[in-house]
């Protein structure tokens, strides 16, 4: 009996050790997707020697051949990533991996001199239906020096080659992005309202209030206008175009209540802050629940004989 109790100690043991790392798993999942960023599209320099000291790192030596051969290998765009603290990430494309094996990669700031070798992630393959991988890592920065080598099968040897980045410009094409843009997005629309609301009046608008300060004079009843910058967010928020009628109807025949009016500066909590929150919560909980349990079990267990 003592030999029973003490396997089905085990099995509850491990039943609890397998849902204490997914729980735990879980939120380390939600912690890690919560990192913000920006991220931005940079063409990219392929060449044989070195873009800054112009040396040749590869044992072949023989640039007519090994260019062109570069830039077959190496894609013509790069995703850059920049997070809140600072890091920097590129994404390269690497393509004929059909024919290539041990792709490895080190970085350098721009002008220096010591190279650092830094471990890739492969983020997405065969992109297009073409023999292709994406490698991400960490850079010192957008001006860092990249060799990367990479052994071509064909030729029964390594290959080494040089990439820089250039021409950065805010957005993506078809790179998997590892940050969270949100905030980025959010400060582009608070600009653009800033913008639309910082236009001139043209003349036409200035002749369309002197028409309504005359007939709100003279008590004729007016229809309020809209201006250009109200109608470009409007559209681009609900992709619609209101005339200036509908929208005083609609400001009349539905009265926005003073509670709706305070409920606007309450913003929607992230999910992934309300999954943290909950895990904080009730985690402890389950923990200790689990390890009462298991103690209860092995103290009642050894009293069967």
């Amino acid at each position: 009996m003592r030999n029973i109790a003490k396997h089905k100690w085990v099995r509850h043991g491990m039943a609890f050790c397998l849902l204490f790392v997914v729980i735990s798993s879980r939120f380390c999942v939600v912690s890690s997707a919560a990192v913000k960023g920006s991220c931005y599209i940079a063409s990219v320099s392929r060449t044989y020697r070195h873009p800054v000291t112009g040396e040749i790192a590869d044992s072949g030596s023989n640039e007519e051949i090994g260019q062109p051969m570069v830039e077959s290998v190496g894609g013509e765009q790069a995703l850059i990533e920049k997070t809140e603290d600072g890091s920097v990430y590129a994404t390269v494309r690497i393509y004929m991996t059909d024919n290539i094996s041990n792709v490895q990669f080190c970085t350098q700031p721009g002008g220096g001199t010591s190279w650092d070798a830094v471990s890739a992630e492969v983020m997405q393959e065969n992109i297009g239906g073409t023999y292709c991988r994406d490698y991400r890592f960490l850079i010192p920065g957008e001006d860092a020096v990249i060799k990367a080598g990479l052994f071509i099968t064909p030729m029964g040897r390594e290959v080494l080659f040089f990439l820089s980045f250039s021409g950065l410009q805010e957005g993506n094409t078809d790179f998997v992005v590892s940050v969270d843009t949100a905030i980025a997005d959010t400060s582009a629309v608070e600009t653009a309202a800033e913008d639309s609301q910082a236009v001139p009046e043209s003349v036409d608008q200035q002749e369309e209030k002197q028409q309504v300060q005359a007939n709100e004079s003279s008590g004729e009843k007016t229809s309020v206008p809209v201006s250009d910058g109200a109608r470009a967010l409007i559209a681009a928020a609900q992709g619609l175009t209101l005339s200036d009628e509908s929208v005083l109807a609609a400001a009349e025949s539905d009265p926005e209540p003073e509670e709706d009016k305070e409920s606007e500066w309450i913003q929607a909590l992230p999910w992934e802050f309300v999954w943290q929150c909950i895990l904080m919560m009730t985690l402890p909980a389950l923990i200790t629940g689990c390890v009462l349990a298991g103690i209860r079990i092995l103290f009642g267990r050894r009293g069967v004989k």
